[in-house]
């Protein structure tokens, strides 16, 4: 005798996407954070700057942070910091986080 012990489950979800094309600046952060205000978790789909930006999203707005990285060369989705830039590129800081991918 075969017993099956499925259930069904129902939920709902909603997702916002923000297209993130400059540098992780302050300026980007808040402006991101507060588009994703509501978010119980961040993902981050991209180069360095992109997951640094999203790195300091999630610690800003203290959601959870899914990392996917695309570029090989770059170790920011293993560290737990940002490399932060003004809005024309130039080296402002480095933030660390705490861990949350």
């Amino acid at each position: 005798m075969v017993r099956s012990f499925s259930k069904l489950y129902e939920f709902t979800f909603s997702c916002g996407v923000y297209q993130h094309d400059g540098y992780s600046s302050d300026d980007s952060i808040r402006k991101i954070s507060q588009f994703a205000s509501q978010a119980d978790v961040i993902i981050g789909i991209g180069g360095g700057v992109i997951l640094d930006t999203a790195k300091s999203v999630a610690d800003r707005l203290g959601s959870e942070i899914i990392l996917i990285p695309t570029v090989a060369g770059t170790c920011a989705a293993a560290t737990p910091l940002s490399v932060i830039y003004d809005d024309k590129g130039s080296y402002v800081r480095v933030d660390y986080h705490t861990s949350r991918h």
